[in-house]
């Protein structure tokens, strides 16, 4: 089954930009549309009550920022190891891959592969306790409830 009646085809400079675009400006741009969108959604949600959306906007904005935050760092970080272990040599680039690829686009690509390793294992040791955190702050902040009317202090 086709969808479209003809394939859709990008204009050559967005192509050209969106080649450029590594690991952690990817993590950014994604942070800041998430920002926009989901404290939005929750918020126009009709189903829960007030307290409910409150908690959720305010937990989805904490759960954005954190994860992007730290998504942000450890991709540079990482990105910026991998290029070192490769300029010094501690990291080979195998010779079949160099006939067909160029050495550098290898090594951008294993850097982004560091960096969603990397992203994998502190989302446990920074996102989840940093997001407890900083909900924990809201919470006191703001004065909100975890849940909705059956949650009353």
């Amino acid at each position: 089954m086709r969808i479209l009646k003809k394939p859709i085809f990008l204009p050559d400079k967005m192509v050209e930009v969106g080649s450029r675009v590594n690991g952690w400006q990817q993590r950014a741009v994604t942070g800041a549309v998430s920002l926009l969108c989901q404290p939005t959604i929750d918020l126009l949600n009709p189903f829960p009550d007030k307290e409910t959306k409150k908690y959720s906007v305010m937990k989805t904005i904490v759960k954005v920022i954190v994860g992007t935050c730290v998504g942000v760092s450890v991709r540079m970080y990482t990105q910026k190891l991998a290029g070192k272990l490769f300029n010094k040599g501690l990291i080979n680039i195998p010779q079949n891959i160099t006939d067909n690829i160029e050495p550098q686009k290898f090594i951008d690509n294993a850097a982004m592969l560091f960096g969603v390793i990397g992203c994998f294992f502190t989302n446990f040791m920074f996102d989840m306790p940093l997001t407890k955190k900083g909900m924990n702050w809201c919470m006191k902040k703001f004065k909100l409830n975890e849940g909705g009317d059956n949650q009353k202090t």
